[in-house]
């Protein structure tokens, strides 16, 4: 059996006969059919719940090729633990505490994210790092932080496994997207 995932930002919008499916590059029109929309609703909701799918192969295909789910894998499966917790002085560490229910409570240490914009690198620190305010407050498409978040779940084992004087490098724009353990001291590494 094959198993789905909703990409992130993936939803139905709209009211009275102009419903669409939006998505990360754009928005697809639904048919006005009350049915078929109640239907694709359904099949959203079973694939966030992990639920075994029945249903019709033509709207898995369609929503297979706008983009609105893939293929899932082990490691896209990997969800965070709860004994993590991202700083929210960026906006990707926000949304991974919203969407994962990460609470500061239950976290020894914070997680700082950094999006090194020149080299297309995610850097993941526990702790504060001074760096360009232009490394830690830029703005990502809302791709890019699907992407970003994506790796980052690929490297959850690495990264916890850091010290409090290391950091994690991912680099999300390479094609093999490898990772790497610096130490932070080594700043000409970054």
């Amino acid at each position: 059996m094959n198993r789905y995932e909703i990409i992130p930002g993936v939803g139905i919008i709209g009211s009275k006969n102009n419903y669409y499916i939006r998505t990360i590059d754009s928005n697809f029109k639904l048919p006005n059919n009350p049915q078929l929309i109640k239907e694709i609703r359904k099949i959203l909701s079973d694939i966030a719940q992990g639920k075994k799918l029945t249903a019709p192969i033509y709207i898995i295909q369609y929503l297979l090729k706008i983009r609105a789910i893939r293929a899932s894998t082990a490691n896209q499966k990997k969800k965070l633990k709860s004994n993590i917790f991202f700083s929210s002085c960026t906006k990707l560490g926000k949304q991974l505490n919203k969407k994962h229910h990460l609470s500061q409570k239950e976290c020894i240490h914070k997680t700082y994210i950094y999006y090194l914009n020149d080299t297309g690198r995610v850097l993941l620190s526990k702790q504060k790092m001074n760096l360009s305010p232009s490394i830690s407050d830029i703005e990502l498409s809302k791709q890019m932080l699907a992407y970003c978040e994506e790796f980052i779940l690929k490297n959850l084992n690495n990264l916890e496994k850091i010290s409090a004087n290391q950091a994690l490098i991912i680099n999300v724009l390479d094609y093999s997207h490898k990772s790497e353990v610096i130490n932070i001291m080594d700043k000409q590494c970054i």
